[in-house]
């Protein structure tokens, strides 16, 4: 009994050296906080490693994977339609782009009527959360201006005035792409793209 005893005791302390050493593997290969590790779902990422045809972020526990199921050529940006998965947001597709106000859900605190509307949060089809914030202070919802980000966050959003009167929010990407969302002034809104707009010029519609 007392052999037995022994020897679980050393397997139990093998497989736990073991354990100890992939995760420590693991987390030196990823890379530290930075411009290239954008806003996620809870938080900065701390970094991600590839595996496959996804992506695995140990910190976050987060795990995605992409599957393109059309592709047709012949433009600046092609049409592809690809499922994504992820871990923390379930399954969307790269179409996806969310707009989503940003409130505390009180209207009855602070300086004015408008304090519970903080800003903005856009869902990217990856899964990704990004917060942009209002302008100044009392800004209602769809309030004209350039919102702000967390450090590091390379997109910028913006709300502009249209020749009709109308309000829209523009997501612009790094790559010179825009996204845009309509959006109402004074009111809240939860809605997808309207079109989604390539570096030079040529548009795609969504509806």
């Amino acid at each position: 009994m007392q052999t037995w005893f022994s020897r679980a005791s050393r397997w139990s302390a093998i497989f736990a050296s073991i354990y100890l050493v992939a995760i420590t593997s693991a987390l030196a290969q990823t890379p530290g906080p930075g411009g290239d590790t954008p806003t996620g779902v809870s938080g900065g990422f701390g970094g991600t490693m590839q595996v496959g045809s996804g992506s695995a972020d140990p910190y976050e526990m987060n795990f995605t994977r992409s599957v393109t199921d059309v592709v047709v050529p012949g433009s600046v940006i092609p049409f592809t339609y690809t499922r994504i998965w992820n871990s923390r947001g379930g399954w969307s597709d790269n179409w996806s782009w969310e707009l989503v106000e940003n409130d505390t859900g009180d209207q009855s605190g602070g300086g004015g009527v408008n304090d519970f509307f903080l800003g903005y949060r856009v869902h990217y089809p990856d899964g990704r959360v990004v917060t942009f914030s209002k302008p100044a202070n009392n800004d209602p919802p769809g309030a004209v201006g350039t919102y702000s980000s967390a450090t590091g966050i390379v997109d910028r959003f913006v709300v502009v005035a249209l020749p009709d009167g109308s309000h829209e929010g523009r997501l612009l990407l790094s790559d010179g792409s825009v996204v845009k969302f309509a959006v109402s002034a004074g009111v809240g809104i939860d809605t997808y793209a309207s079109s989604i707009v390539d570096p030079h010029g040529l548009a795609v519609t969504l509806t």
